[in-house]
C-alpha cells in the first residue's frame, strides 16, 4: 500500500506549486509590460509626462507623507493628474498597459482622492481606443453619513477583474485600505494587477510585497527618475 503523506506536507506542496505559477505568471505579466513600454508611442508619451511631473509635481522643503514619514521631497501628483495634458496622458499610458494585460480587466478604480482623476482619464482613454471597461469605482476612507452611504461607489460585480490605481506608493497603505473594502464587500473579485504613477519606493522596500498574496505592481516611473 502506498504511504499517503501527511495533509502538511500536502498544503505545503500545494503552496510551493501555486507560488511557482503565480511567479511564472507575474513574470510573464512584468515582460509583457516592459515590452508595451517600449512602443515608440508610448515612449514618447511617458516622456511628455515625466517633464509634467519634474516641472509641476516635484516639491522640495520638509514634508511629512501620508504613511507618516517625513522627506524632504513631496510628489504633489494631482498638479498633473488634474490637468488636460497630464490626465490625458496618464490615461493613455495606464490604458495601454491595461490593453496588454493577459486576461480582461472588467473595471478600474482606486482610493479617493487619489485614483479619482487616475480613474476618469483611465476610463475615458479606454473609450477613445475603442476597448471600454465595464466599470470604474472609487473606494472612500470612510462610508458618507448620508444617501447610500457607500464606502465602493461605482458599479462592482462578484465576478468582475479589477485593476487598481494608485497615484504615488509609499508604503501602500492606501491601497491596503482599499483592497480591505472591495474584499469586504466583493470577497469573489479578482485583483488582476496594481497600477502606479510613481513607486517612490526604495529597492530594498520594494523587495516586501506591499499585499499579501502579492499583486503584480506596475509603476511607470521610480522616485529617483524624477529626481535625476
Amino acid at each position: 500500500m502506498t504511504a499517503v503523506p501527511p495533509s502538511s506536507q500536502i498544503i505545503a506542496q500545494h503552496d510551493a506549486h501555486a507560488k511557482h505559477n503565480n511567479a511564472k505568471h507575474d513574470n510573464a505579466l512584468h515582460a509583457c509590460m516592459a515590452r508595451a513600454m517600449q512602443q515608440p508611442l508610448f515612449v514618447q508619451h511617458r516622456s511628455q509626462l515625466l517633464t509634467l511631473l519634474k516641472t509641476h509635481a516635484v516639491k522640495r522643503g520638509h514634508f511629512t507623507l501620508a504613511s507618516g514619514k517625513t522627506s524632504s521631497v513631496y510628489l504633489d501628483t494631482r498638479q498633473v493628474s488634474i490637468s488636460a495634458e497630464g490626465g490625458w496622458l496618464i490615461g493613455w499610458l495606464f490604458e495601454a498597459l491595461l490593453a496588454q494585460m493577459p486576461n480582461t480587466v472588467d473595471a478600474v478604480g482606486g482610493m479617493a482622492l487619489g485614483a479619482a482623476p487616475l480613474t476618469s482619464a483611465v476610463l475615458s482613454q479606454s473609450v477613445n481606443a475603442g476597448r471600454p471597461f465595464k466599470a470604474g469605482f472609487l473606494v472612500r476612507p470612510n462610508a458618507k453619513a448620508h444617501g447610500t452611504q457607500q464606502v465602493i461607489e461605482g458599479t462592482l460585480a462578484p465576478w468582475m477583474r479589477i485593476a487598481l490605481l494608485e497615484d504615488v506608493i509609499t508604503t501602500g497603505g492606501s491601497l491596503k485600505k482599499a483592497l480591505h473594502a472591495i474584499k469586504q464587500r466583493y470577497p469573489d473579485v479578482c485583483v488582476s494587477a496594481i497600477f502606479a504613477v510613481v513607486d517612490r519606493r526604495s529597492e530594498a522596500e520594494a523587495a516586501t510585497p506591499i499585499t499579501q498574496p502579492e499583486i503584480p505592481l506596475i509603476s511607470l516611473f521610480q522616485m529617483q527618475t524624477l529626481l535625476d
